[in-house]
């Protein structure tokens, strides 16, 4: 089993490191795709489920993307981490459309003659998580899963899924630290390519200034791994994004990023572009929307 199995976001584009399961957050994935210890990242719900417990928020978001070999993401989340002092929650769903070459395994045992092959895979995921934190939002234990139905022409159709957890902690208000296992029940992978993933990101924050992240994964079962790191730069009420990403079944990765926010919510655009090879082969453009509920402790919009 590869890492590339476990995080490729649904062969959306070659190198790129994203699961279909986990909801899409641009701010972060042009940041090298950080999204673990980010605690206003909906991509927790799917990815690293503690870090829901780690900041006071009404959240709903929706993402779309579009990538090479007629790749589609789409997706919205929701997350409560407001109500209850003690618990955070969120559900999200996932839908992606892929055409990628047929590989050697993915051939049929035989072919009509004159018929033409395809390979079009569809998948809908619906994830949801759950944090235990202390009142303050210091430290978060996290447990999240999801429901994978799937319906490719080469492999035929069914349902799988699997279970993640997690352990965050915000020490002090710009400093977020994760840790994750992603698919720990081997039992439940009824298609054989989410192996597990252990996970561990560290974000730097200072709202006036911008961020500063890093992330990386692993898969215990080979070693495999995948690296990113990014930054944010606060310009009044815009945010220029940057970062890279590189592993051993991914070529280095150079994403880019604008976004616009205020405490009420965010807009933002991101694009992934590997530098080997010819990147418009695994280009990838993703956009999206957060809507928030603003809290008393919210720091004042555009960082005045």
């Amino acid at each position: 089993m590869t890492l590339r199995n476990a995080i490729c976001w649904a062969l959306i584009a070659p190198g790129t490191a994203r699961a279909a399961d986990v909801p899409m957050h641009v701010e972060t994935l042009a940041m090298g795709d950080t999204s673990g210890a980010d605690p206003e990242d909906n991509a927790a719900i799917g990815a690293a489920p503690a870090s829901l417990g780690l900041g006071e928020r009404y959240d709903v978001q929706a993402g779309f993307a579009y990538g090479t070999e007629g790749g589609l993401h789409w997706d919205v989340s929701a997350v409560d981490a407001r109500t209850n002092r003690f618990l955070a929650f969120g559900l999200g769903y996932a839908g992606d459309r892929t055409s990628p070459a047929l590989r050697t395994e993915d051939l049929p045992g035989w072919q009509v003659t004159g018929s033409t092959l395809t390979n079009v895979r569809r998948t809908h995921d619906l994830l949801g998580a759950i944090a235990f934190h202390d009142p303050e939002h210091h430290i978060a234990l996290g447990v999240g899963g999801d429901v994978s139905f799937f319906d490719h022409d080469q492999g035929g159709d069914g349902t799988t899924g699997n279970l993640d957890f997690g352990l965050a902690g915000r020490p002090i208000s710009q400093l977020s630290l994760s840790t994750f296992a992603r698919n720990v029940i081997s039992s439940l992978d009824t298609t054989g390519d989410r192996p597990m993933l252990l996970g561990g990101g560290v974000r730097f924050e200072d709202t006036k200034y911008g961020a500063l992240a890093a992330q990386v994964d692993i898969d215990p079962d080979d070693l495999s791994w995948r690296v990113g790191a990014g930054a944010e730069v606060v310009a009044g009420g815009a945010r220029i994004r940057a970062g890279w990403q590189h592993g051993t079944t991914q070529v280095h990765t150079l994403t880019l990023g604008l976004g616009a926010e205020t405490v009420s919510g965010a807009f933002g655009w991101a694009t992934w572009l590997p530098l080997e090879g010819n990147f418009l082969d695994g280009m990838v453009q993703g956009v999206s929307l957060r809507i928030r509920a603003p809290s008393a402790s919210d720091p004042p919009p555009f960082g005045d």
